[in-house]
């Protein structure tokens, strides 16, 4: 069951800016996981055309589970950076065509 209810206008504010340091923060995170996770695909390449070891097999499981698990936190954080996006002052839409109208007379 989901419920909406409407926050108070500072505790909404308050929200967006909560989301979008934690997912600031956490993408940072995130890269470095990557980072480190491509550096390891590469090594793991790489032995594994010269050996037949059965423990580089189970490696490279683990580490798809890592690269999986960032991949669903990307998508995750990317859903924090959405809601921080949504700011209760934001920009509002302004049609400028009734100015232009005038100062073209």
């Amino acid at each position: 069951m989901q419920v909406n209810r409407a926050l108070p206008h500072d505790d909404e504010h308050d929200l967006h800016e909560l989301a979008g340091g934690f997912g600031h923060d956490f993408n940072n995170l995130l890269a470095i996981v990557t980072s480190y996770a491509a550096l390891m695909d590469r090594e793991l390449k790489a032995l594994q055309e010269d050996s037949d070891n059965p423990r580089l097999t189970s490696l490279r499981a683990d580490l798809d589970q890592i690269q999986s698990a960032t991949g669903r936190a990307t998508h995750l954080t990317r859903q924090l950076l959405a809601l921080a996006r949504q700011d209760p002052d934001g920009p509002v839409a302004v049609s400028f065509g009734d100015a232009d109208n005038r100062r073209s007379r």
